[in-house]
């Protein structure tokens, strides 16, 4: 078991460094890092999941349901650039781990049919992460992984510190506390803080 907790109080640069050296030790994120196009990013489970799984003891894939990759192209109305990088990116991958492309730019012509709940567009991919459920989870990488390659909106300490606790902004109360179930039979030893 690596003690990846002692990383959640260093300075935000030794915590990149980590997630770097995490990330792309893996040969398969390790390629998958280096097929993205440009503005492309991938985030969510597919970040913290790994992380967690290192502390653990466990593959790094275990519990990990899709890899999430987002970009942002306001030109793209109809989802073309989305079916365009799936093709490209869906060969890196093992065929049993689906790809969750979406176009940040056009999140809010789908999210209230999705969620029920009308959303504003968003200006980039900074403003997204900001609202996804998590403080942990809220983190995407590109690249490399350098500091110009990480959008962590609260930091990584939730996410080294293996502490889970709701981002508010667009998350319900249902959704959380299914994702955080979930959650804890894969990682029990997650500080998962409630609700209210």
């Amino acid at each position: 078991m690596t003690n990846i907790r002692s990383l959640a109080h260093r300075p935000l640069a030794d915590q990149v460094d980590a997630l770097a050296g995490i990330l792309r030790g893996i040969p398969a994120l390790c390629s998958l890092l280096d097929a993205l196009p440009g503005g492309a990013w991938i985030g969510a489970g597919v970040v913290c999941q790994p992380v967690w799984n290192l502390a653990a003891g466990h593959p790094w894939r275990r519990g990990l349901k899709d890899i999430d990759v987002l970009f942002f192209d306001p030109d793209d109305h109809a989802g073309e650039a989305e079916e365009a990088l799936a093709a490209k990116l869906a060969p890196i991958l093992p065929g049993d781990l689906p790809l969750d492309i979406v176009n940040v730019a056009r999140v809010h012509t789908w999210y209230e049919a999705m969620f029920g709940r009308a959303i504003a567009p968003y200006p980039d991919i900074g403003s997204s992460v900001a609202t996804w459920p998590t403080f942990a989870s809220s983190v995407v990488v590109r690249g490399a992984v350098t500091p110009e390659e990480v959008i962590a909106p609260f930091g990584m300490a939730d996410l080294f510190g293996q502490v889970v606790r709701a981002n508010r902004v667009l998350v319900s109360q249902e959704a959380y506390e299914a994702k955080v179930a979930r959650w804890a039979e894969w990682w029990p030893e997650l500080e998962i803080h409630p609700w209210s």
